[in-house]
């Protein structure tokens, strides 16, 4: 089994199906920002604030590497993770990529009253919609695209469960 990786955009429900697809494959569940923050002893807005996001993105490539290595996990990625080529590369090559695509409403509906996003901080609906819009071709780059719509995280991850085993993945 290759380790699975979720992208998406922040708010999209990655952590959350993460952990629940790990639980059913009966494998570790790691969240990529919070492996970071360990490792790092900061927040990832303080690294923001104090090193700047070309920082951040250096750290969040070293800590893909190290995990894709373990092919026994699930990965919740940053929603930023896929802006880098480098990473793209990394997961395409050496775990199953699921592109976890929401409706910008939804997600803005989500992260608007979250202040632990540096990058939403601020932001209207329509400029989030616009970031959003501009990763697109980036996590249209995937093995998997599973769209969310109006169900429980508990029945995206049955269905996101299934959808892997008919694409021979998580057996």
């Amino acid at each position: 089994m290759k380790p699975i990786v979720l992208t998406g955009f922040m708010g999209c429900g990655k952590s959350t199906l993460g952990r629940l697809l790990a639980q059913r494959l009966g494998c570790q569940f790691v969240d990529l920002d919070g492996a970071i923050e360990r490792q790092a002893g900061m927040t990832i807005p303080q690294i923001f604030d104090r090193q700047g996001e070309e920082a951040f993105r250096l750290l969040e490539t070293q800590k893909l590497k190290e995990l894709l290595e373990d092919s026994s996990l699930v990965i919740a990625t940053g929603g930023g993770a896929v802006l880098r080529e480098e990473n793209r590369a990394l997961m395409l090559q050496k775990g199953v990529v699921v592109f976890l695509k929401a409706a910008p409403d939804l997600i803005y509906q989500r992260i608007s009253l979250n202040d632990r996003r540096p990058l939403a901080k601020g932001k209207s609906q329509e400029e989030m919609a616009a970031l959003y819009q501009s990763r697109m071709p980036f996590y249209q780059q995937c093995h998997i695209c599973y769209e969310e719509l109006d169900k429980t995280p508990l029945q995206c991850a049955n269905e996101l469960l299934l959808k892997l085993r008919e694409e021979g993945y998580g057996d």
